[in-house]
């Protein structure tokens, strides 16, 4: 790549950062998206893909799965997921530079995969400014490609670290400033958010942001014909790097259990299984006054609770979530 090309690429990206960070219109974010992918592409071989085949590469972990780099690429096209946290991380720089301005800001980005999408367009924003950046992925392959990505931006003036690892396993010498992990799927299931989170939350600088802030999973019963929703609860799981929930981790953990004790609740006494479904539903506060809302991105799109489809009206059950192999909320009647 020559100097001249390499600097019209940096222009292209700082483009697309604007569009997505200033420009009011979905329409036009979306476009420019498009453009990262296209862009990014011309710099590296991988393709987006969902890649729902059995031989896809995504990797089985003890917390969870973690998905292959084509299928971490495609992520980018879950836009208004995507315009919403790269907006998030736009105003966690921000924000952390004003509050220690001259400092080195410490950014760490956990399954970044291969486009390190939620962080690479800002760079063209901030650039010039002094980040120390760790990029974590368990694929050397998605590592790979962000390095050479960086190298295609000429973003060499930032102190960069590549780190092939498991990020609920991944300890860092020294805490952060920023850090971004998406690692999930609706109702907190398949992919270790949680343990993700609960890993990396000390890691954090008591001033520090946390990307995403909280993600909340509520249980609500929904008209089978109309899909009207009612009945909403409070939230079942309220998942933030803050979480109270952690101390109960540390007390599973001492009784080797890999399930998390939520809640309680009674089943209506109008529910009538033949109309009405239970269903998990997921929104996200991905920074202050940024959130994903109920089935407005892949990650957040309404689940039905299958494990309840038996439940009867005035049944006592218990709700508990399943940090293993494949995580999720899982359901209990009680017999009392």
């Amino acid at each position: 790549m020559t100097t001249k090309a390499t600097a019209e690429a940096l222009n292209t990206l700082r483009e697309i950062a604007q569009f997505i960070t200033t420009d009011q219109s979905t329409e036009h974010q979306i476009d420019a998206l498009e453009k990262f992918i296209v862009l990014c592409q011309s710099a590296v071989e991988i393709t987006p893909d969902v890649c729902f085949s059995a031989f896809s590469g995504d990797t089985e972990l003890t917390q969870g799965i973690a998905i292959n780099p084509a299928a971490a690429a495609q992520c980018v096209k879950d836009y208004i997921r995507t315009i919403k946290f790269v907006n998030a991380v736009h105003h966690a720089i921000t924000q952390q530079h004003a509050l220690h301005p001259g400092s080195t800001l410490k950014i760490l980005y956990a399954g970044c995969g291969p486009f390190a999408t939620l962080l690479l367009p800002l760079l063209a924003l901030h650039c010039e400014k002094e980040i120390s950046i760790h990029f974590l992925d368990i694929h050397e392959e998605s590592l790979s490609s962000v390095q050479t990505l960086m190298q295609f931006f000429n973003f060499d003036q930032l102190r960069l670290h590549y780190h092939c690892d498991n990020a609920c396993h991944f300890q860092a010498p020294d805490p952060f400033d920023i850090i971004v992990a998406e690692t999930m799927q609706k109702a907190l299931e398949q992919e270790p958010q949680f343990m993700v989170t609960a890993q990396l939350a000390d890691q954090l600088k008591p001033t520090g942001i946390f990307i995403p802030e909280e993600i909340f999973v509520s249980l609500a019963l929904q008209d089978r014909e109309t899909l009207v929703f009612k009945n909403k609860s409070k939230p079942l799981l309220a998942l933030s790097c803050q979480c109270p929930l952690f101390s109960k981790l540390n007390n599973a953990a001492n009784q080797n259990s890999l399930r998390l004790p939520l809640t309680q609740f009674h089943i209506p006494e109008l529910y009538n299984p033949v109309q009405q479904r239970f269903v998990l539903q997921t929104r996200i506060q991905v920074l202050n006054d940024i959130w994903l809302y109920e089935d407005e991105s892949d990650i957040t799109l309404t689940v039905p609770a299958f494990s309840l489809d038996n439940a009867l009206p005035n049944q006592v059950w218990h709700a508990q979530y399943y940090y293993g192999s494949y995580p999720c909320i899982e359901f209990q009647h009680l017999s009392l």
